[in-house]
Formats: structure tokens, C-alpha cells, sequence
């Protein structure tokens, strides 16, 4: 008995702290977020500050292939919105970034974009 409810509390504690890291992801998701360019040629913190012209800044990474990705409460330009979604290749081409891209953002539209030595899959989308 006492090792069942050792596993349960175990199990419960992971699935509280996944819940709260998934709703942590979503809600620096934001409204709009942008692409700029590599970490290692910026300091990506403050050219999300200088880029969203006064809207706040939820956030930043650097976890799209090294790119700045800017995460704000409102679009700095309402048509400037764009998201990273992985690699081009023989699994995801052209036609599935632009339907990942469709699903994920409405009126969004996917491009494969070759770029430091990656084809990768960029979604423009409105706000």
C-alpha cells in the first residue's frame, strides 16, 4: 500500500509540473511573435524591445536554430507576425510547412526558406 501511494504522488506531482510548464508555453506564445535575426550576432532581449515599438515583451528564446524569437502581448505590426516550425526536407516539404502553418495560425502561410544551411519552414501570420 504504502509503495502505491509512493507512485501515485510520483505520478500526480510530474503531471501537475507538465501541466504548468504546457500552459507556461502557451502563455508566453503571446499574440504575435517574431523571427530576427541569429542570437550571436544580437542581444536578442533588447532588439525584441526595440522591435515591438512599445508593445510588452512576454518574452524571448533562442531555441529556433539560434534565431531571436520575440514573443509580445500585441503585434508590433499587425501583417509582420511570423513563427519558426522545424526543417524542410523529404518528411515536411513545401506543401506541409503551408499546411502546418494554416493549421497552426488562421490566414497563415507557410514557406520553406533556405537559410544557414537549413531549409527551414517559416509561418507568416496576422494578428
Amino acid at each position: 500500500m504504502e509503495k502505491r501511494v509512493s507512485n501515485s504522488f510520483y505520478f500526480m506531482v510530474t503531471l501537475v509540473l507538465l501541466l504548468v510548464l504546457t500552459m507556461q508555453f502557451i502563455l508566453v506564445g503571446g499574440i504575435c511573435s517574431k523571427i530576427l535575426p541569429k542570437c550571436n550576432t544580437l542581444d536578442c532581449s533588447s532588439a525584441c524591445v526595440s522591435v515591438g515599438k512599445g508593445y510588452r515583451v512576454l518574452g524571448w528564446s533562442c531555441e529556433f536554430f539560434n534565431f531571436c524569437t520575440c514573443f509580445y502581448n500585441q503585434a508590433p505590426n499587425p501583417a509582420d507576425c511570423t513563427f519558426g516550425l522545424g526543417i524542410c526536407n523529404d518528411k515536411c516539404d513545401e506543401s506541409c510547412c503551408r499546411s502546418r502553418c494554416a493549421n497552426k495560425f488562421i490566414g497563415g502561410y507557410g514557406d520553406c526558406i533556405p537559410t544557414t544551411g537549413h531549409n527551414l519552414c517559416f509561418c507568416f501570420y496576422n494578428a
